[in-house]
């Protein structure tokens, strides 16, 4: 493709092809079209000789015309180059984005699930000191508050055994004594098999 910026008379001002410089091309039609438009932008596709060529151009304000051809094999060609490195770049990011969110949702979850077993670990072993802490209100955090809920009933449990447990070992203790003031003469052998 070329560029041409061309005086209102056809004159080529300034181009890349050095040859036409300074050369009238107000013969060629789509040149002089161009010249003569009152359009300050167009874009079409004309025959020049055996294929077709993308034109456009546009008005400046102090007259002049800036006109481009591209030949319509090259615009093509660029056009599904770029549209090639479009889809290539669109997919390439879609991948790199679920990668991320796939290892953002890993460690995330992967995190709240390992506090979770060792939790649950803990409570399996009687310790029931622990207490997850809540930060949502996901599918993990409803399992935590569960949990929660799980220790705080054994912790109530546990309490309520320990207060009979010790009102039993009271009132053995109790017995004990009685029986060893009202019997005096058993309590050497009551006192050998405490």
């Amino acid at each position: 493709g070329h560029v041409y910026v061309l005086d209102t008379n056809g004159n080529v001002i300034m181009s890349d092809e050095k040859d036409k410089l300074g050369k009238n091309l107000s013969n060629i039609e789509y040149i002089k079209n161009a010249i003569k438009s009152t359009e300050k932008n167009y874009i079409n596709e004309i025959k020049e000789g055996k294929e077709n060529v993308i034109i456009g151009y546009a008005k400046t304000h102090n007259g002049l015309t800036i006109l481009a051809t591209v030949p319509e094999k090259d615009y093509k060609a660029n056009y599904k180059n770029t549209v090639n490195k479009t889809i290539i770049t669109g997919i390439s990011l879609s991948v790199l984005i679920i990668i991320l969110l796939i290892y953002l949702f890993e460690v995330l979850v992967s995190r709240k699930i390992k506090n979770l077993l060792n939790v649950l670990e803990k409570i399996s072993n009687n310790d029931f000191s622990q207490e997850l802490e809540i930060k949502g209100n996901d599918e993990i955090e409803k399992i935590k508050q569960a949990i929660n809920s799980v220790i705080k009933e054994q912790k109530e449990i546990l309490y309520k055994l320990q207060n009979r447990t010790d009102n039993i070992d009271s009132n053995i203790e109790n017995i004990i004594k009685h029986l060893i003031t009202r019997n005096s003469k058993y309590k050497d052998i009551i006192l050998d098999h405490i």
